[in-house]
């Protein structure tokens, strides 16, 4: 069997184990991002009011649509990427005792991710537009070629990650408050036009902003991105995976010994 064929029974087992042993089972892979999304659904909407504008001079669309649009697609960027990180040193005892291709581990993890919030995101997508009346042409195009960009980044990053963290264990504990900086400096849980004008420039810093504003566009308004936006975003996709492969056949040999 070729090693990249080895990626699918590993992504299934990865399926299967998270959940092993759990009374409720895969229902906390749903119950968890449900959790958060009623949290900033409280603060944002009731609290903080924030409002979202519909279509033209239409109403303002539910606060509750326009959060899920862009913060699932983060949901499965935190957890791939933050998962595939430690995939290697979760695995040492196999690394360290036989000779196999590691990379097939942070596939596995990270494809079971890509898949799970891929899946609650098309089941998002699906009552969305139902409720608004249909989908066109352009969104039913758009919107897979966008999770897949976001999913050769996570792939991408979670290989320069793990390849990383193998020698620098610290960047396990750093990683998560960084991601959670990411969402709360982009226009995921508030519109971009609520930002003042003097922090526009540190929000499209940061590097998720765009994805959420194309996520966004493209499903609530069914607007395309810009050409400038689609390259940013196919950039990014690129360079997340050139490098990743990069520093992961680079750092490979010495996995073993510091492991």
């Amino acid at each position: 069997m070729r090693p990249t064929r080895l990626v699918w029974p590993f992504l299934w087992r990865e399926l299967k184990e998270q959940y092993a042993g759990l009374s409720l089972g895969v229902l906390w892979s749903i119950l968890q991002p449900v959790i958060l999304v009623m949290v900033y659904w409280a603060v944002f909407s009731t609290i903080m009011q924030v409002r979202v504008p519909g279509i033209g001079s239409g109403s303002d669309l539910p606060f509750i649509v326009f959060l899920l649009a862009g913060i699932l697609p983060w949901f499965m960027v935190q957890e791939g990427v933050t998962r595939a990180s430690s995939a290697l040193i979760a695995r040492r005892a196999v690394i360290r005792k036989v000779s196999f291709p590691s990379y097939v581990f942070i596939g596995a993890i990270a494809g079971a991710v890509i898949l799970r919030y891929g899946l609650v995101y098309l089941g998002f997508l699906f009552v969305f537009f139902f409720w608004s009346g249909g989908v066109s042409a352009q969104q039913i195009l758009i919107v897979p070629i966008l999770l897949a960009l976001l999913s050769l980044m996570i792939v991408g990053l979670g290989l320069l990650l793990s390849s990383v963290t193998v020698f620098f264990r610290d960047l396990e504990q750093i990683l998560p408050p960084v991601l959670m900086v990411t969402l709360f400096t982009s226009p995921t849980l508030y519109p971009s036009s609520m930002v003042p004008e003097a922090y526009q420039r540190l929000i499209y810093a940061n590097p998720y902003s765009v994805w959420a504003q194309s996520f966004q566009g493209i499903v609530l308004w069914d607007r395309a991105p810009s050409l400038a936006a689609m390259l940013a975003l196919v950039l990014m996709a690129g360079v997340a995976l050139v490098a990743g492969v990069f520093a992961f056949r680079r750092l490979q040999p010495g996995f073993a010994d510091v492991l």
